[in-house]
């Protein structure tokens, strides 16, 4: 797994599981949409357009960086999963460099 945090293992919280999921589309989207998540191209459709079939809106903020802990953990787990280039510690830097 990454070097940018492990240290809890993903619980479920829907919230976590959504912004995990944005922020995954958001940063590997190739074209808009995340090509490596079957539902995605089984439904010719992005995360983003799924999650607001939901009702889920994103803070204007949301990025790596303001996750909450299992947030962290679900959002490498998914990258694992969909076997995505590994989210590295200076990602994650950069991500909170950003917000400053």
């Amino acid at each position: 797994m990454s070097t940018a945090i492990a240290t809890v293992d993903p619980a479920f919280d829907r919230f976590d599981i959504c912004e995990a999921h944005y922020l995954v589309e958001s940063y590997y989207n190739v074209g808009g949409w995340l090509r490596e998540r079957p539902s995605n191209a089984r439904r010719h459709e992005a995360t983003s357009a799924q999650l607001a079939r939901i009702k889920f809106k994103p803070a204007p903020s949301l990025d790596y960086a303001t996750l909450t802990e299992n947030g962290k953990a679900i959002f490498l787990a998914l990258i694992n999963r969909l076997n995505l280039p590994e989210w590295t510690a200076e990602d994650a830097a950069e991500s909170e460099a950003a917000r400053r």
